[in-house]
């Protein structure tokens, strides 16, 4: 049996995956492809081998971001395409992708991919997963956030993402021991004194005074009328963060 080259691997149809007789010559070959061969997805990680640009939006494998029309177009599988434009000489090119890891509050590190695109003279930052999810995945109930299906957050196939609410991908964060869970009880601590001490992974929490110090804060402003830099200066904060206090926008007491 003649051996089997990667090229002609892909070429084939689904047909020859499953039905190649393979000798140990011809593994060696095929071998970091073998491992698909039973992915209900395989379609999707066949469809852009050997295509040409043309042939992708075609083929519905390179769509228009939304907002972003003409100007930038997204894959399947997250990759960012631009169109000719002056910036790139007129040729149009693959953009680069920006690798961000945030290990704030979580037992394994969030890793996403970032693309900077540009439109009307401004930059801005967009995750790649939620490009892909405003372009291929319909959300009828308009829901805000994009979810990782398989918890791999760097995993940007269509396939493998859905629109969650903020509550579901926290659910599944925890499901896939991403983040971990907190009890009751700290909810419980949480409310009495306006500090997150059961914050997860044991963190401290952001928030720097209790309730009681928060209202402190408050009566010397309107009664002392001791200015919000004043005060941020004694306590060393922001001036924000005095100020927000001071006009009912954070530590706010909620009755039941």
């Amino acid at each position: 049996m003649p051996l089997v080259s990667v090229a002609e691997f892909h070429s084939k149809d689904l047909t020859f995956m499953n039905n190649l007789v393979i000798n140990k010559e011809t593994r060696k070959d095929i071998s970091p492809f073998l491992s698909l061969a039973n992915n209900p997805n395989i379609r999707g990680i066949r469809i852009m081998v050997n295509q040409s640009i043309s042939e992708m939006f075609k083929l519905g494998n390179l769509k228009d971001i939304p907002g972003y029309e003409n100007l930038y177009a997204v894959s399947r599988d997250g990759r960012v395409w631009a169109y000719p434009n002056r910036r790139n000489k007129l040729e149009g090119m693959w953009m680069n992708l920006q690798l961000m890891i945030n290990t704030k509050n979580r037992i394994k590190p969030h890793k996403q991919y970032l693309v900077k695109l540009y439109k009307q003279k401004k930059y801005k930052n967009k995750q790649v997963h939620r490009l892909v999810g405003l372009t291929y995945i319909p959300n009828p109930e308009n829901k805000p956030d994009v979810n990782h299906i398989d918890g791999d957050s760097l995993n940007n196939w269509d396939w493998n993402l859905e629109w969650n609410t903020k509550l579901e991908n926290m659910a599944h964060a925890v499901a896939f021991g991403l983040i971990a869970p907190h009890s009751g009880n700290q909810d419980i601590t949480r409310s009495r004194n306006g500090k997150l001490t059961g914050a997860i992974n044991g963190m401290k929490s952001r928030r720097m005074f209790t309730m009681e110090e928060a209202e402190c804060i408050r009566n010397t402003h309107r009664i002392g009328k001791k200015s919000c830099r004043a005060m941020a200066q004694v306590y060393n904060c922001s001036n924000g963060t005095i100020s927000n206090i001071c006009n009912d926008k954070t530590y706010i007491r909620r009755t039941p």
